[in-house]
């Protein structure tokens, strides 16, 4: 069965609030959860949403965190943290 997973953009501005009232059904059956913390000076970002685990978003992700399931990566003016999990609603 496919995962349900928090779903909102990182354009949201309450993404990075603890709350459940977005989520959506993943589409395939091989989708992950995931969140995306984004930190650049002051302002922070989220991102919560499915990714398909044969995507090259996913693969890029998974390399900067040396393809661990979770991991933080700093660079040049930029703090960056990646979550991925496989049950419901982890994200």
């Amino acid at each position: 069965n496919a995962l349900t997973c928090k779903s909102c953009s990182i354009n949201d501005p309450f993404c990075s609030l603890p709350r459940d009232d977005d989520i959506r059904q993943c589409e395939n059956d091989n989708d992950i959860c995931y969140s995306w913390f984004h930190r650049v000076g002051g302002k922070i970002t989220v991102e919560r949403d499915c990714m398909p685990i044969m995507s090259p978003e996913y693969d890029l992700m998974k390399k900067m965190i040396n393809y661990d399931d979770h991991g933080c990566v700093k660079r040049m003016g930029t703090f960056d943290c990646f979550t991925f999990c496989s049950h419901d609603l982890c994200n």
